[in-house]
Protein backbone atom coordinates (compact mmCIF):
# COMPACT_ATOMS: atom_id res chain seq x y z
CA UNK A 1 0.00 0.00 0.00
CA UNK A 2 1.29 3.90 -0.43
CA UNK A 3 -0.67 6.90 0.36
CA UNK A 4 -0.67 9.98 -1.92
CA UNK A 5 0.01 13.49 -0.82
CA UNK A 6 -2.11 16.09 -1.27
CA UNK A 7 -1.76 18.14 -4.56
CA UNK A 8 -0.07 21.58 -4.30
CA UNK A 9 -1.19 23.75 -6.20
CA UNK A 10 1.08 26.20 -8.62
CA UNK A 11 1.23 30.11 -9.57
CA UNK A 12 -1.34 30.77 -12.26
CA UNK A 13 -3.06 27.21 -12.23
CA UNK A 14 -6.34 26.59 -10.12
CA UNK A 15 -6.46 23.16 -8.85
CA UNK A 16 -8.96 21.83 -6.16
CA UNK A 17 -7.00 19.81 -3.62
CA UNK A 18 -8.09 16.24 -2.72
CA UNK A 19 -7.79 14.71 0.80
CA UNK A 20 -5.19 12.19 1.17
CA UNK A 21 -6.19 8.87 0.11
CA UNK A 22 -4.99 5.10 -0.14
CA UNK A 23 -4.56 3.34 -3.38
CA UNK A 24 -4.67 -0.08 -3.37
CA UNK A 25 -1.21 -2.04 -4.85
CA UNK A 26 -1.73 -4.55 -7.87
CA UNK A 27 -3.00 -7.32 -5.78
CA UNK A 28 -6.41 -7.34 -4.98
CA UNK A 29 -8.49 -10.36 -4.65
CA UNK A 30 -11.10 -10.93 -7.78
CA UNK A 31 -14.36 -9.45 -7.25
CA UNK A 32 -16.58 -11.86 -6.51
CA UNK A 33 -18.89 -13.32 -9.39
CA UNK A 34 -22.52 -13.29 -8.52
CA UNK A 35 -23.97 -14.39 -11.97
CA UNK A 36 -25.05 -17.30 -12.58
CA UNK A 37 -22.43 -19.38 -14.48
CA UNK A 38 -23.87 -19.29 -18.11
CA UNK A 39 -23.84 -15.16 -17.72
CA UNK A 40 -20.45 -15.37 -19.52
CA UNK A 41 -18.09 -17.80 -21.49
CA UNK A 42 -16.59 -20.24 -19.33
CA UNK A 43 -13.38 -20.22 -22.16
CA UNK A 44 -12.18 -17.10 -22.17
CA UNK A 45 -12.31 -13.31 -20.62
CA UNK A 46 -11.75 -9.68 -21.81
CA UNK A 47 -8.27 -7.97 -20.26
CA UNK A 48 -7.47 -4.79 -21.15
CA UNK A 49 -3.71 -4.06 -21.16
CA UNK A 50 -1.32 -0.97 -20.32
CA UNK A 51 0.00 -1.33 -23.91
CA UNK A 52 0.74 -3.40 -26.16
CA UNK A 53 4.27 -4.38 -24.74
CA UNK A 54 2.61 -5.11 -21.54
CA UNK A 55 0.02 -7.65 -23.70
CA UNK A 56 3.06 -9.28 -25.88
CA UNK A 57 4.76 -10.90 -22.81
CA UNK A 58 1.84 -10.63 -20.43
CA UNK A 59 0.78 -14.26 -21.18
CA UNK A 60 3.57 -15.66 -18.97
CA UNK A 61 1.75 -14.48 -16.13
CA UNK A 62 -0.61 -17.73 -16.51
CA UNK A 63 -0.10 -20.80 -18.33
CA UNK A 64 -3.12 -22.60 -20.60
CA UNK A 65 -4.41 -19.00 -21.77
CA UNK A 66 -3.76 -17.62 -25.83
CA UNK A 67 -3.95 -14.11 -25.97
CA UNK A 68 -6.60 -13.03 -29.16
CA UNK A 69 -6.04 -9.81 -31.54
CA UNK A 70 -6.34 -6.65 -30.05
CA UNK A 71 -9.99 -5.33 -29.76
CA UNK A 72 -8.86 -1.96 -31.54
CA UNK A 73 -11.88 0.29 -30.47
CA UNK A 74 -10.32 0.27 -26.75
CA UNK A 75 -6.63 0.76 -26.74
CA UNK A 76 -4.89 -2.29 -25.18
CA UNK A 77 -8.35 -4.72 -25.14
CA UNK A 78 -7.76 -8.61 -25.66
CA UNK A 79 -9.92 -11.26 -25.63
CA UNK A 80 -8.09 -14.11 -23.74
CA UNK A 81 -8.65 -17.69 -24.54
CA UNK A 82 -8.69 -20.41 -21.53
CA UNK A 83 -7.42 -23.92 -21.64
CA UNK A 84 -5.72 -26.84 -19.51
CA UNK A 85 -8.48 -26.57 -16.80
CA UNK A 86 -8.06 -22.59 -16.05
CA UNK A 87 -11.58 -21.41 -14.51
CA UNK A 88 -12.75 -17.77 -15.49
CA UNK A 89 -12.33 -17.27 -11.54
CA UNK A 90 -8.79 -18.22 -11.76
CA UNK A 91 -7.95 -16.03 -14.91
CA UNK A 92 -9.58 -12.96 -13.20
CA UNK A 93 -7.93 -13.35 -9.79
CA UNK A 94 -4.47 -13.51 -11.30
CA UNK A 95 -4.96 -11.12 -14.12
CA UNK A 96 -6.00 -8.75 -11.68
CA UNK A 97 -3.14 -9.11 -9.76
CA UNK A 98 -0.72 -8.10 -12.88
CA UNK A 99 0.58 -4.70 -12.35
CA UNK A 100 0.60 -4.51 -16.35
CA UNK A 101 -3.48 -5.11 -16.66
CA UNK A 102 -5.94 -2.43 -16.55
CA UNK A 103 -8.75 -4.25 -15.92
CA UNK A 104 -10.28 -7.94 -16.28
CA UNK A 105 -13.78 -9.21 -16.87
CA UNK A 106 -15.57 -12.13 -17.70
CA UNK A 107 -17.06 -12.24 -21.40
CA UNK A 108 -20.49 -12.10 -20.81
CA UNK A 109 -23.35 -13.11 -22.42
CA UNK A 110 -25.62 -10.39 -23.60
CA UNK A 111 -29.34 -10.96 -24.38
CA UNK A 112 -31.76 -9.14 -26.68
CA UNK A 113 -35.00 -7.83 -24.99
CA UNK A 114 -37.78 -9.28 -26.40
CA UNK A 115 -40.46 -7.78 -28.04
CA UNK A 116 -44.30 -8.12 -28.22
CA UNK A 117 -46.04 -9.24 -31.90
CA UNK A 118 -49.71 -7.90 -30.79
CA UNK A 119 -51.20 -7.00 -33.97
CA UNK A 120 -51.31 -3.42 -32.42
CA UNK A 121 -47.62 -2.97 -31.68
CA UNK A 122 -47.03 -1.40 -34.92
CA UNK A 123 -49.38 1.23 -34.81
CA UNK A 124 -46.44 3.16 -34.25
CA UNK A 125 -48.23 5.95 -31.41
CA UNK A 126 -44.08 6.89 -30.28
CA UNK A 127 -43.97 8.22 -33.88
CA UNK A 128 -47.40 10.09 -34.18
CA UNK A 129 -49.70 10.11 -31.20
CA UNK A 130 -53.11 11.00 -31.63
CA UNK A 131 -53.94 9.14 -28.69
CA UNK A 132 -55.18 6.16 -30.75
CA UNK A 133 -54.35 2.94 -28.55
CA UNK A 134 -55.45 5.30 -25.42
CA UNK A 135 -52.42 7.24 -24.63
CA UNK A 136 -52.16 10.44 -24.44
CA UNK A 137 -52.06 12.25 -27.65
CA UNK A 138 -48.74 14.41 -29.20
CA UNK A 139 -46.76 11.91 -26.35
CA UNK A 140 -44.72 10.89 -29.48
CA UNK A 141 -41.23 12.22 -31.42
CA UNK A 142 -43.35 13.99 -33.88
CA UNK A 143 -42.14 12.57 -36.18
CA UNK A 144 -44.06 14.25 -39.08
CA UNK A 145 -43.05 17.53 -38.55
CA UNK A 146 -39.24 15.95 -38.73
CA UNK A 147 -40.71 14.43 -42.26
CA UNK A 148 -41.49 18.35 -43.41
CA UNK A 149 -37.95 18.90 -43.03
CA UNK A 150 -35.52 15.82 -44.02
CA UNK A 151 -36.81 12.02 -44.56
CA UNK A 152 -33.05 10.67 -44.17
CA UNK A 153 -30.25 10.72 -46.43
CA UNK A 154 -29.17 7.50 -48.06
CA UNK A 155 -26.04 9.05 -47.71
CA UNK A 156 -25.85 8.03 -43.69
CA UNK A 157 -24.64 4.59 -43.10
CA UNK A 158 -26.46 3.07 -39.95
CA UNK A 159 -25.19 -0.35 -38.28
CA UNK A 160 -27.90 -2.74 -36.90
CA UNK A 161 -25.88 -4.16 -34.05
CA UNK A 162 -27.96 -7.03 -33.18
CA UNK A 163 -29.15 -10.63 -34.63
CA UNK A 164 -28.83 -9.58 -37.82
CA UNK A 165 -31.39 -7.95 -40.24
CA UNK A 166 -33.39 -9.68 -43.32
CA UNK A 167 -32.14 -7.56 -46.04
CA UNK A 168 -34.39 -8.75 -48.56
CA UNK A 169 -37.57 -7.79 -46.20
CA UNK A 170 -39.80 -5.79 -48.90
CA UNK A 171 -39.60 -2.61 -46.67
CA UNK A 172 -36.03 -2.97 -46.09
CA UNK A 173 -34.77 -4.32 -49.28
CA UNK A 174 -34.08 -0.74 -50.78
CA UNK A 175 -32.52 0.92 -47.45
CA UNK A 176 -29.90 -2.22 -47.23
CA UNK A 177 -26.05 -1.27 -47.13
CA UNK A 178 -23.95 -2.37 -49.45
CA UNK A 179 -20.37 -2.97 -49.73
CA UNK A 180 -19.45 -0.59 -52.97
CA UNK A 181 -16.08 -3.15 -52.83
CA UNK A 182 -17.23 -6.49 -52.23
CA UNK A 183 -18.33 -8.76 -54.98
CA UNK A 184 -21.30 -10.94 -53.84
CA UNK A 185 -20.17 -15.13 -53.61
CA UNK A 186 -17.00 -15.62 -54.81
CA UNK A 187 -15.70 -16.76 -51.52
CA UNK A 188 -12.94 -13.58 -51.78
CA UNK A 189 -11.89 -10.44 -49.63
CA UNK A 190 -12.66 -8.14 -52.22
CA UNK A 191 -12.07 -4.86 -50.44
CA UNK A 192 -8.99 -6.45 -48.44
CA UNK A 193 -11.16 -5.64 -45.04
CA UNK A 194 -10.61 -8.88 -43.36
CA UNK A 195 -14.16 -10.20 -44.33
CA UNK A 196 -15.16 -12.58 -47.31
CA UNK A 197 -18.40 -11.54 -48.79
CA UNK A 198 -19.57 -9.11 -46.51
CA UNK A 199 -22.04 -7.73 -48.90
CA UNK A 200 -24.28 -6.27 -46.71
CA UNK A 201 -22.74 -6.64 -43.19
CA UNK A 202 -21.11 -9.55 -41.00
CA UNK A 203 -22.21 -12.38 -38.86
CA UNK A 204 -19.68 -12.73 -36.05
CA UNK A 205 -21.94 -15.34 -34.53
CA UNK A 206 -20.92 -17.78 -37.35
CA UNK A 207 -17.96 -16.01 -38.61
CA UNK A 208 -19.38 -15.58 -41.93
CA UNK A 209 -20.72 -12.63 -44.74
CA UNK A 210 -24.10 -13.41 -44.28
CA UNK A 211 -26.08 -11.78 -41.28
CA UNK A 212 -28.88 -12.56 -41.46
CA UNK A 213 -31.62 -12.09 -38.93
CA UNK A 214 -32.67 -15.74 -37.44
CA UNK A 215 -34.38 -14.33 -34.42
CA UNK A 216 -36.64 -11.29 -35.59
CA UNK A 217 -35.16 -8.31 -32.94
CA UNK A 218 -32.47 -7.07 -35.61
CA UNK A 219 -35.13 -6.74 -37.73
CA UNK A 220 -37.80 -5.44 -35.84
CA UNK A 221 -35.03 -2.62 -34.38
CA UNK A 222 -34.24 -1.98 -38.51
CA UNK A 223 -37.70 -1.57 -39.05
CA UNK A 224 -37.88 1.29 -36.52
CA UNK A 225 -34.77 2.96 -37.69
CA UNK A 226 -35.02 2.92 -41.29
CA UNK A 227 -37.83 1.38 -43.00
CA UNK A 228 -38.67 2.64 -46.52
CA UNK A 229 -41.20 5.30 -45.97
CA UNK A 230 -44.17 6.47 -48.33
CA UNK A 231 -44.07 3.25 -50.15
CA UNK A 232 -47.57 1.76 -49.10
CA UNK A 233 -45.71 -1.45 -47.20
CA UNK A 234 -45.58 -2.18 -43.64
CA UNK A 235 -44.60 0.73 -41.27
CA UNK A 236 -42.61 3.89 -41.50
CA UNK A 237 -39.14 4.32 -40.58
CA UNK A 238 -38.00 7.16 -38.27
CA UNK A 239 -35.49 7.62 -41.92
CA UNK A 240 -37.20 6.88 -44.82
CA UNK A 241 -33.78 7.17 -46.62
CA UNK A 242 -30.92 5.43 -44.86
CA UNK A 243 -27.95 2.98 -45.32
CA UNK A 244 -28.93 0.23 -42.96
CA UNK A 245 -25.39 -2.30 -42.15
CA UNK A 246 -26.20 -5.62 -40.57
CA UNK A 247 -24.01 -6.81 -37.73
CA UNK A 248 -25.23 -9.96 -36.06
CA UNK A 249 -23.23 -10.68 -33.11
CA UNK A 250 -26.68 -12.41 -31.16
CA UNK A 251 -27.30 -16.05 -32.31
CA UNK A 252 -31.14 -17.63 -32.68
CA UNK A 253 -31.67 -17.52 -29.08
CA UNK A 254 -30.92 -13.77 -28.99
CA UNK A 255 -27.85 -14.39 -27.11
CA UNK A 256 -23.81 -13.62 -27.66
CA UNK A 257 -20.66 -12.72 -26.16
CA UNK A 258 -19.18 -9.06 -25.30
CA UNK A 259 -16.23 -9.88 -27.27
CA UNK A 260 -18.33 -10.24 -30.44
CA UNK A 261 -20.13 -7.28 -29.75
CA UNK A 262 -16.96 -5.38 -29.76
CA UNK A 263 -16.04 -6.75 -32.86
CA UNK A 264 -19.26 -5.67 -34.21
CA UNK A 265 -18.61 -2.20 -33.43
CA UNK A 266 -15.35 -2.40 -34.91
CA UNK A 267 -16.12 -3.55 -37.94
CA UNK A 268 -18.88 -1.09 -38.59
CA UNK A 269 -16.62 2.04 -37.56
CA UNK A 270 -14.47 0.60 -39.79
CA UNK A 271 -16.34 0.22 -42.48
CA UNK A 272 -18.19 3.89 -42.40
CA UNK A 273 -21.04 3.67 -39.92
CA UNK A 274 -21.63 6.80 -38.59
CA UNK A 275 -24.16 5.98 -36.28
CA UNK A 276 -24.79 2.69 -34.55
CA UNK A 277 -27.87 1.40 -32.62
CA UNK A 278 -26.87 -1.31 -30.19
CA UNK A 279 -30.40 -1.85 -28.40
Amino acid sequence: MRTRSPCRPRTQLLLECLEERTVLSGTAPARPLALEPDAWDPGSILVRYRSEAAAAHGQAVLGGTALGKELSLVPGLHEVRLSGGVSVEQALAIFRANPDVLDATPNYRIHALLTPNDPQFSSQWDLNNTGQTGGTPDADIDAPQAWDLSTGSGNTIVAVIDTGVDYTHPDLAANIWTNPGEIPGNGIDDDGNGYVDDVHGYDFVNNDGDPMDDFGHGTHVAGTIGAVGNNGVGVAGINWHVQIMAVKFLDSNGSGYTSNAIRALNYAVANGATISNNS
